[in-house]
């Protein structure tokens, strides 16, 4: 049975830094990495606030911090959180509980959540985290961006993976999405 933590957790025990993303496949992790700053790159503007959600191992901690005045990485693993704090010293990251972001409502501008919430698969927990970002996202003036894998027809995915279109994680967010941009094997989604 597929438990968000315990899975996350055991992952990055195992895997070291590599848990997240495509993991061993250095050459893949590189060309992602590429992929998603890239799409990045061009819609991101300058925050007070970006809230880095399921942050892992911190594998786009130092890119993202380049956009904000205050970067800030969350993650449900301990063991993560603890990888991100050794790799960027510099930066700040919390470990999260399962129901909360310990933030006061309305203090971000910009949520990131890179192939995060296609791992949030029993829809409480998504209701759960859907609420969570829209209470400490910024009224009228928040964004969020997410990256997720696109959903194949042929494909049985994983138990720990739900694809899912842009319009649903619309929904689940309770935000209106603004744009979608199709990348390689993801999509780019910025809602508000």
């Amino acid at each position: 049975m597929y438990r968000l933590r315990d899975y996350w957790t055991y992952r990055a025990l195992v895997a070291g830094k590599n848990y997240v993303g495509p993991g061993s496949h250095a050459d893949l992790t590189e060309a992602q990495g590429e992929e998603f700053e890239e799409a990045l790159r061009g819609r991101l503007g300058r925050s007070r606030l970006l809230l880095d959600f399921g942050c892992g191992s911190g594998r786009f901690s130092r890119y993202l911090s380049s956009f904000t005045e205050a970067y800030l990485g969350v993650d449900i693993s301990s063991v993560g959180i603890d990888q991100a704090r050794r790799a960027e010293p510099d930066l700040h990251f919390l470990w999260l509980p399962l129901d909360r972001i310990e933030l006061p409502k309305g203090v971000v501008d910009t949520v990131v959540a890179i192939t995060v919430l296609q791992h949030i698969v029993a829809p409480g927990d998504l209701a759960v985290w859907g609420r969570e970002i829209r209470r400490v996202l910024r009224p009228g003036r928040g964004r969020v961006y997410v990256i997720e894998q696109k959903a194949y027809v042929d494909e049985e995915p994983h138990e720990h993976v739900a694809p899912r279109i842009p319009e649903d994680l619309g929904d689940a967010l309770g935000l209106k999405i603004r744009k979608v941009e199709s990348l390689s094997e993801h999509w780019l989604g910025v809602y508000r």
